[in-house]
């Protein structure tokens, strides 16, 4: 009940600050870089947080389930790159034209 709640939201802000500080480090390189590698590493660590914990009683070899949830983690982090460029493409020009 209340500790696997507690344990989970630890999780998430762990999670969280990670994926944003190694972003924040990379964010002036190749413009690919700090959402890829820190949606990876943040995906690594919280697949390998949410199955140890999950599972830890229990009988289940759960090291399959949780390759198969982190190749979906990078798979779909790979896939929503070009989006996040899109994105950040328009927001740009979007600014440029409301400088005077």
């Amino acid at each position: 009940g209340s500790l696997k709640d507690f344990q989970h939201f630890c999780k998430e802000q762990h999670h969280h600050l990670l994926d944003i500080s190694v972003f924040v480090k990379l964010r002036h390189s190749a413009w690919w870089k700090a959402p890829l590698i820190s949606s990876c590493l943040a995906s690594v660590l919280d697949t390998w947080l949410f199955f140890a914990l999950a599972f830890a009683a229990s009988d289940i070899a759960w090291h399959k389930l949780a390759l198969g949830d982190l190749a979906v983690k990078l798979c779909f982090a790979l896939c929503l790159l070009l989006p996040f460029r899109l994105a950040i493409r328009m927001k740009q020009k979007k600014i440029a034209r409301q400088t005077p």
